[in-house]
């Protein structure tokens, strides 16, 4: 077990917007991993990745086939047994990320700070706001935050600290998601809410999909071809949708995918065989659901919390791809489920 904590927050401020953002879409780079993992490249060009005993050749745009790297899996084989879940001493907030130098990214006070498997911190930006909620790592390696006190979403250079309003006028911006292209996705947790898609580097931005009741946690399918939300009514049952991608900017109609028998369910994690991760909210209920829409129990985590994200571990500094994290915001739990998860954008 990691000695190591986590402890999150809240505060208030006023985000500071001197500073412009860098990435795939101007003419940054990401800082890879200085500790523990060795990498070489660019935020645009091809890479090699080395951690432990595996490694990955990849690019951190752009590469949307297969899960050809990093802990490549047979998806036509039994899905293997789930482990029990194991408590971790981090202590994360609504919503948590790893990124490609070793940390569990989350909120502590009103900071967006890093922490690693040695005990390190980082601090990324200081003064993000009141009530931060979805945070992801975007290709580059920066972050963005979502922001539903302001309606925007922020933007933050991981190097320097500075930060941008990427959007506003979003009626509260909750769950976020990324893609390999530098795009960024943020779903309105409100009735008839919607689903955007932002270039974090420009702040256009286009429609993906509306008039959800409540929706909330996104994700990708690993070839980026799909998007999955999940709708969580106030006070009713959720539901899964897909939305199929027709091109970079422009998606087609909604589909409903998978309809669980009773709960909420606000978050969604997916491994490279696009089988999804739904835990309810109240009760800690982890489900897995195949592409094909077939769901199966995998496990209860506790009888109560907040349980409002899942991850899977990324493959660097001892946050293992085939391990699925859990936050009740008290408590960080990490499940093996002996899949890996999807790449990470920044792969």
């Amino acid at each position: 077990m990691r000695s190591v904590w986590l402890v999150i927050g809240l505060s208030a401020c006023t985000p500071n917007t001197s500073s412009s953002p860098r990435g795939p879409l101007s003419s940054g780079q990401a800082s890879l991993p200085t500790t523990g993992d060795t990498a070489t490249g660019s935020s645009t060009s091809t890479f090699t990745l080395t951690t432990g005993t595996t490694s990955a050749t990849g690019s951190t745009t752009g590469d949307t086939g297969p899960d050809t790297g990093l802990l490549a899996y047979d998806c036509s084989r039994p899905n293997p047994p789930v482990g029990p879940p194991q408590g971790t001493d981090f202590v994360t907030e609504e919503d948590f990320d790893f990124d490609p130098r070793g940390y569990l990214v989350s909120q502590k006070w009103d900071n967006i700070e890093g922490l690693d498997s040695y005990g390190t911190v980082k601090v990324f930006a200081a003064n993000v706001g009141s009530d931060p909620a979805g945070l992801r790592v975007l290709s580059t390696g920066d972050l963005a935050v979502a922001q539903p006190d302001l309606g925007g979403v922020l933007w933050i250079d991981v190097d320097t600290g500075a930060k941008n309003n990427i959007a506003s006028g979003l009626t509260f911006p909750n769950a976020l998601a990324a893609d390999s292209r530098g795009y960024l996705f943020v779903s309105e947790y409100t009735s008839n809410g919607r689903v955007r898609q932002i270039d974090p580097y420009t702040g256009e931005q286009w429609a993906v999909a509306g008039n959800f009741d409540n929706p909330n946690g996104i994700e990708l399918s690993p070839d980026e071809q799909r998007l999955y939300i999940s709708e969580a009514p106030w006070g009713g049952d959720g539901q899964i949708y897909v939305v199929p991608r027709i091109n970079d900017t422009t998606w087609g109609e909604p589909q409903l995918f998978f309809t669980p028998s009773s709960g909420q369910y606000y978050t969604i994690g997916m491994d490279v065989c696009e089988n999804l991760y739904i835990v309810d909210y109240s009760d800690g209920t982890l489900f897995r659901v195949s592409k094909e829409g077939v769901g199966e129990r995998l496990l209860s985590i506790d009888t109560w919390g907040s349980y409002s994200a899942v991850r899977f571990g990324n493959g660097i500094g001892g946050f293992e791809r085939t391990e699925l994290y859990v936050t009740r915001r008290a408590e960080l739990y990490r499940i093996e489920i002996g899949i890996p998860g999807k790449l990470p954008v920044y792969y």
